[in-house]
């Protein structure tokens, strides 16, 4: 339904009409919360995971306001995904499927809705999130980032330890990845284990807002898998890529396996109960 769609009703009395106009104006919020997305601030991070074979190294953009953030990956074509030095001191490096894709988070806090993209095996998904509002302990810690007085706090999230320092001087709920819910923007985070981190490395206020519609309309409209389906076709992913390597080796080759001793040294970023 469109903003100037033309709407015909008959009422018979001031009660009714009170309820019809009390819908009309949730309907047109509704409709105008997903017709333009401006932001009043951009951050840029360099994100960190290691999955147990080296660091992977991402940088990304954040973009938000009080209602939404947009967490994108940086996309630079051809140059692979840095994965640190092997024993014998070569660079290691991977370049995906789908590469000139970019990866991202998207959370809208008024609609309480995440929607994530990612490189499972081969292919890459659009998948609807559960949204959380991480509940943190704020401890009274306090470290400069930049030009910011950040405070520390602890929280347990999809089966890891995290610690963020966050700026009560940018007072907005959000932060990098799917991590949220402080009095203040995220600059940094790591896990204890040493899985994830990710840090801001530039910040960017407005004085007036930007406008990203075109970017969160596309992903609004993309085709999604559910949550499930992504943790059912994550847990397989493994499988799926020596499937398909081997779908394209040359007849007699040796086939690729996967040893049972590295895939238990892989780390999952989500830890979920089975």
């Amino acid at each position: 339904m469109g903003v100037n769609t033309p709407i015909s009703l008959t009422t018979t009395n001031s009660k009714s009409m009170t309820k019809i106009q009390t819908l009309l104006i949730s309907i047109l919020m509704t409709v105008s919360s997903y017709s333009q997305y401006s932001y009043i601030g951009e951050v840029s991070y360099q994100e960190t995971v290691n999955y147990g074979s080296g660091n992977e190294t991402t940088d990304y953009k954040l973009y938000f306001n009080s209602y939404f953030s947009f967490y994108e990956e940086v996309i630079v074509l051809n140059k692979g995904k840095d994965f640190g030095m092997d024993s014998e001191g070569n660079k290691k490096s991977s370049i995906y499927f789908n590469e000139d894709v970019p990866v991202y988070t998207f959370t809208d806090f008024k609609a309480k809705k995440i929607i994530f993209k990612k490189h499972i095996a081969t292919d890459i998904y659009a998948v609807n999130d559960i949204f959380e509002k991480i509940s943190w302990t704020i401890k009274e810690e306090f470290k400069k980032i930049g030009s910011y007085k950040c405070q520390k706090a602890i929280c347990s999230f999809r089966g890891r330890d995290y610690t963020a320092w966050f700026t009560d001087k940018i007072p907005v709920q959000c932060g990098p990845w799917k991590l949220n819910n402080l009095k203040g923007l995220i600059l940094e985070a790591y896990d204890k284990d040493g899985v994830y981190k990710v840090q801001a490395t530039k910040i960017a206020l407005l004085k007036t807002e930007k406008d990203i519609t075109p970017k969160i309309d596309k992903l609004l409209k993309e085709k999604k898998i559910s949550f499930f389906d992504y943790q059912v076709k994550w847990s397989k992913r493994h499988k799926d890529m020596i499937t398909y390597l081997n779908s394209k080796l040359p007849k007699n080759s040796k086939p690729f396996r996967a040893e049972s001793q590295e895939l238990n040294k892989v780390k999952e970023l989500e830890i979920f109960k089975k």
